[in-house]
């Protein structure tokens, strides 16, 4: 078990990550309101020249693949819609606020990103096979990025004793978020769940984050959205893909795929395909 000390290292940490700024904390509160008009957004986003420009560089990069290029805050924010408005703002705070910190932590930085980037791709992929027409793929996007949010503190205040709790978890075939909990008094969703609750994100993605390694135990309104973040985690593990992780089992497998209604065959055609389907959401973290 930890003692005091580090405990109060990780809390500090955390609580020292930027704050989420004004006007994103604006819109996603605007979000909360069904009947928001997109006049609403603009007028919050338009007064913020460094959301404004992500948003713009966003929705002209190869992530949307538009044929001609927006210059317009007001056509961008009424061709994407309410609903992706709101998930570029969170992706701003995330990137912001987590990857954008990462360089100060480089062993596993690069390692973790990746991870969340695959997990962020293939959940929105498995959503998209599910829904294609829908406006709601970029939440899975997001959600895939945040799953692991938890990690980021605990390899970044711990390093060599997170490392030594893998390397224990695999010698003694225990799923890593048992390991964690068993060494720490703690684990990853724990962790996450708490960065979530600070950030005020809201009850479905921080559900997510507690739920994705104990999927028997997910309230049931938000059992199909996190098995398919944790289909997509699994399937992340299964390409090399993974970031400190061994923490599915067969049974657990067999319940994700049953909640997620994702089809075996096109489980094992996202794990077959994985670099053509995660080349284009690089040019997502970029913004």
């Amino acid at each position: 078990m930890l003692d005091n000390k580090k405990i109060k290292e990780i809390d500090k940490f955390i609580s020292d990550l930027p704050h989420i700024s004004n006007s994103a904390s604006k819109v996603l509160e605007l979000s909360k309101n069904k009947n928001a008009k997109m006049i609403e957004y603009h007028n919050i986003i338009k007064r913020d020249p460094v959301l404004t420009g992500k948003v713009l560089k966003l929705v002209n990069s190869a992530y949307y693949s538009l044929p001609k290029s927006i210059v317009s805050l007001v056509k961008a924010l009424t061709m994407l819609g309410t609903n992706t408005v709101k998930n570029l703002v969170l992706s701003s705070v995330v990137i912001d606020t987590v990857f954008n910190n990462l360089k100060d932590h480089k062993k596993n930085s690069e390692l973790f990103l990746k991870h969340s980037v695959c997990v962020g791709t293939f959940a929105k992929t498995f959503f998209l096979n599910k829904e294609p027409e829908s406006e709601n793929s970029e939440e899975y996007f997001i959600a895939g990025l945040l799953h692991d949010i938890g990690k980021f503190p605990i390899f970044s205040v711990l390093d060599d004793e997170y490392s030594k709790c893998y390397d224990k978890s695999l010698l003694e075939n225990i799923p890593m978020i048992e390991m964690e909990t068993k060494e720490f008094g703690f684990n990853h969703s724990d962790i996450g769940e708490k960065m979530l609750n600070m950030w005020k994100l809201g009850s479905r993605l921080t559900n997510m984050i507690k739920y994705h390694h104990n999927i028997f135990e997910v309230p049931e309104e938000d059992g199909q959205f996190t098995a398919i973040i944790s289909l997509a985690d699994m399937a992340s593990d299964r390409i090399n893909r993974g970031f400190f992780s061994n923490s599915y089992t067969d049974a657990e497998f067999e319940r994700i795929l049953t909640l997620s209604e994702i089809p075996y065959d096109f489980f094992a055609y996202v794990e077959n395909n994985p670099e053509e389907i995660i080349k284009k959401s690089e040019a997502f973290m970029e913004i």
